[in-house]
This record gives structure tokens, sequence and C-alpha cells, in this order.
């Protein structure tokens, strides 16, 4: 019951966060290292662009394109630390276009290069 209540609780304090946009972040998660351009993504989920920039504004408080960034950085922390991957391998396998780009967000959202983060989940 608790559990419940705690579910019916957290969607009515989060009424934006419906089936379409679950939907998107399922999709952007399976596709991290695909091209995730706005038309794929609404398309793949059947949401208009407009309608699903409204919807990542509103329940995530950035754009798509910051949140798809922030995902594949993400996902790449385990790369760094627990592969032998060189940044360039890991920077493509999490969809990013170029290595510099991605060393670019890399440091904007962790405050150190993707070389810095990996040499000190070595030690």
């Amino acid at each position: 019951i608790m559990l419940t209540k705690h579910l019916l609780l957290e969607k009515m304090l989060t009424p934006d966060f419906d089936e379409g946009i679950e939907r998107a972040v399922s999709y952007i998660e399976e596709n991290l290292a695909e091209d995730l351009s706005i038309r794929n993504i609404s398309r793949g989920v059947n949401i208009s662009k407009s309608v699903l920039y409204k919807k990542f504004h509103t329940v995530f408080d950035c754009t798509i394109s910051e949140y798809i960034n922030t995902q594949r950085v993400e996902k790449s922390l385990e790369l760094l630390t627990k592969t032998d991957f060189s940044i360039e391998e890991i920077s493509q396998k999490v969809g990013f276009s170029s290595t510099s780009y991605y060393s670019k967000v890399f440091k904007k959202l962790k405050g150190v290069t993707p070389l810095k983060y990996k040499k000190r989940g070595r030690l």
C-alpha cells in the first residue's frame, strides 16, 4: 500500500511525465550510439517535434540535445574506467560525432577531461 501511495503521489507531482516522454527516454537509451536527431526521435516514438521539445523542457529542464549528451557522457563513465578503449573509441561507442566534441561536453559536465577521468579511475 505504501508503494502504491508513493507511486500515485509521484504521478501527481510529475503530471508531465507521461507515456510519450517515457517512450522518448527509452528510445534515446536504446539508440544512444545512433544518430539521435529530433526528427528520428519524434518518428521513433510517434510524437511531434514541437511536443517533444516542450515535454523535455518541462520534465527535464533542458533541451533534448543536452539530455542526450548527458546520457552519452554518463554511459561513457564506465567505459573510461573499466575498459582499455581509447577516448576516441569510447566517444564513438556512445554516439558522439567527434572526439573533440565528446571531450568538450564531458569537461563541461564533469569538470575534467575524459583522459583525466580515465587516469583518475585507474589509481
